[in-house]
């Protein structure tokens, strides 16, 4: 069990990511995209920590350490939001197929809306 709300996010991005169960193509991209949305929430945090122990009597080199990590945090953000690109370039054909499907394949070929 998590000590601070710091390690009760954590585990809880262990468990979501842990159990992401939509491995096909669209949920891969979709996941992809919002890796960007963790960095820069996880970034903010940070900074937020690092403000807040500013107020403190806490030696400086604390919340610079923190700002440090903020600030590649961001950077990972900015590499995060490439991964969609990189997907779709990676499968091109694949996905755009994906996302503009022939008339009735997308009903024809999702597994998850037939019977039986």
């Amino acid at each position: 069990m998590a000590a601070t709300a710091i390690g009760a996010a954590a585990e809880a991005l262990k468990e979501h990511f842990g159990n992401f169960e939509r491995l096909d193509a669209l949920g891969i991209e979709a996941a992809m995209g919002e890796l960007e949305e963790v960095y820069t929430a996880l970034g903010g945090g940070v900074r937020q920590l690092a403000s807040r122990i500013e107020q403190g009597p806490i030696h400086s080199s604390v919340p610079e350490h923190l700002n440090d990590l903020a600030n590649n945090t961001d950077q990972l953000a900015d590499v995060a939001k490439a991964g969609v690109k990189t997907l779709n370039d990676a499968h091109p054909d694949e996905m755009n197929r994906l996302h503009d499907p022939r008339a009735l394949e997308a009903e024809t070929f999702d597994l998850d809306h037939q019977e039986g």
